[in-house]
């Protein structure tokens, strides 16, 4: 038969309760034992705050109580949480610091540490995860090329029509100019074809890249797709042998399955975007070659009118 505690005891236990509130608004800091993964142990400045969380020196500890002993946690959390850890440890006294509480006295900051970083993340992808990453490295290199070629003929371009009577060969539009004055005395028909000619050439070169860049845009979210049908196919063969019983038979399946979707977009939308500016900076530039040879052909026109009147 348990005994009914006095009014002694519940003032007592009302004045822990009281010390407890009190103390979980104090900062404290002061030397202890702390065990590291490995099973060491080390002597080292401690800080408190309030019964929330322990640091030191930029790491979180745990408390256990079965063992009174502070361990540092296996992994860190990473971000401003961390961040927030390694001010407390240089704060001077009387600074004033954010910091992130955990109210249920580690279980939060334990479950955070246990989740999957970036670099995780994508190892789940496994296979098919890294094969979408080359996809988006590779067509990232070809945009990179693509752009500074664009660049490059856009700059030879501009030079040429700044000085249209002296022909300069390092551009589409200098060798257009090129081929008119050397055709000049024909007629209007070969001048045209003879541009045709220049021009049909410079302009593969410069959409050159383009479609292949579009190709990797429309691969990647297939990629995609495949990772997710194949993370699915294992999630079910885990269910097949193992039943539901347990859900982290099935966890790696379906982090495959989502992170494959991802990174199929994550690759897919910037190689979109990035074919949709080089087919804009393709076309201004074809503009552009396409309106000086029309002007070409009917200067021609004009020149061979005149003299046809002339005669």
């Amino acid at each position: 038969m348990s005994e009914v505690p006095g009014i002694e005891a519940m003032e007592s236990l009302w004045a822990l309760m009281l010390d407890e509130i009190a103390q979980g608004a104090k900062i404290s800091t002061f030397e202890s034992d702390i065990v590291k993964p490995s099973g060491d142990h080390y002597a080292s400045s401690v800080t408190r705050i309030g019964t929330f969380n322990i640091v030191s020196d930029g790491i979180y500890l745990n408390y256990l109580p079965e063992n009174d002993q502070l361990v540092e946690f296996a992994r860190q959390p990473g971000g401003s949480i961390n961040a927030s850890a390694v001010d407390i440890a240089q704060a001077q006294p009387g600074d004033s610091v954010a910091f992130a509480i955990d109210p249920s006295r580690g279980t939060l900051l334990g479950m955070l540490v246990q989740a999957p970083n970036l670099i995780e993340r994508v190892k789940q992808g496994k296979e098919v995860g890294y094969a979408i990453i080359a996809v988006l490295i590779i067509g990232l290199i070809v945009v990179v090329r693509r752009l500074i070629v664009l660049s490059s003929v856009k700059r030879g371009m501009e030079k040429q029509l700044a000085d249209m009577d002296h022909v300069q060969d390092n551009n589409p539009l200098g060798r257009a100019l090129g081929a008119y004055y050397e055709n000049k005395h024909l007629s209007v028909d070969v001048v045209t074809r003879k541009l045709d000619e220049v021009i049909v050439k410079d302009v593969a070169e410069i959409k050159k890249g383009l479609p292949f860049v579009k190709v990797l845009a429309a691969v990647a979210p297939l990629m995609g797709l495949l990772g997710t049908v194949t993370g699915m196919i294992g999630t079910f063969q885990a269910i097949t042998l193992f039943g539901t019983g347990d859900p982290k038979l099935m966890a790696g399946g379906i982090s495959q399955a989502l992170v494959t979707t991802v990174l199929g977009l994550v690759a897919a939308i910037p190689l979109l975007l990035s074919h949709s500016l080089l087919n804009s900076r393709a076309q201004t530039l074809i503009k552009v070659l396409a309106e000086q040879a029309a002007g070409m052909v009917a200067t021609q026109a004009e020149f061979l009118e005149k003299q046809k009147r002339a005669q």
